[in-house]
Formats: structure tokens, sequence, C-alpha cells
């Protein structure tokens, strides 16, 4: 919940209920100010963004955290990460879990751009010249 607060300070979403938090929050990721919330971004965030979705919105953790370092805290209302995936995580435009990327089976742990954002984080790369 320390997270879903975090995203909710650093997007301006004021609910109070953790449902209605989760939902303002895709309602916010949904509604278009994509270009808006990124241009407010550290330049090295951008990047990270931009080498994800070059890569088909879906990397391996280690390859991403090696590259641009992955700070991350329990406490993101209090204590907001200052790591460029961090502060993607915090504004909800990566997420991470495990993925079989191969055709072993092996689950690996991934950094992922949700669907849906891809295309519009996308075009809003390409206007803020993060490409």
């Amino acid at each position: 919940s320390g997270w879903v607060d975090g995203m909710c300070k650093a997007l301006g979403v004021r609910e109070r209920i953790k449902d209605d938090k989760v939902r303002s929050i895709a309602s916010v990721l949904k509604s278009g100010k994509v270009t808006e919330l990124l241009g407010g971004l550290p330049k090295e965030s951008g990047d990270a963004l931009h080498f994800i979705l070059e890569r088909g919105g879906v990397v391996k953790y280690s390859q991403l955290s090696g590259k641009f370092g992955d700070e991350i805290g329990f406490f993101w209302k209090e204590h907001p990460p200052k790591s460029a995936v961090g502060i993607l995580r915090l504004h909800g435009f990566l997420y991470v879990g495990k993925m079989a990327q191969d055709n072993s089976g092996r689950l690996y742990r991934v950094a992922f751009v949700p669907e849906e954002l891809r295309e519009p984080l996308s075009a809003a790369c390409k206007e803020w010249d993060l490409e």
C-alpha cells in the first residue's frame, strides 16, 4: 500500500480507499496525460523508458537495472525513488514481474511497460526527443 500511496502522490490522485486509488491511478494513465507526465521526469528516466520500448516493452530486469540503476524502497510516499527505474515505477509507466522469455519455461524477472501505454509513451518519447 505504500507504493500505491506514493503513486497517488506522484500522479495527484486524492482518493482515500485503496480500490478507488487504484482505479484513479489507472484513469490518470489512460487519460492522455502521458506526454505531460513524461515531460516532468528526468532525462535518464526517459532514456530508460525508451530503452524498454525499443525492445518491445519488456526487458530482463537485470539488463535494465545494470544500465540505469534500481534504488527502490518500500515507503514511496515518504521517500520516493530517485533512480531512473524507480521514478518510472512511481509514475505507473513501468512494472516488474516474472515471465518466461524463452522456450525453456524458466521465469525471469522482467520490467515491462503495460501494453495499453506502449503506443502513447512511444509517441511521447518522440515528442520529447528521447530517441
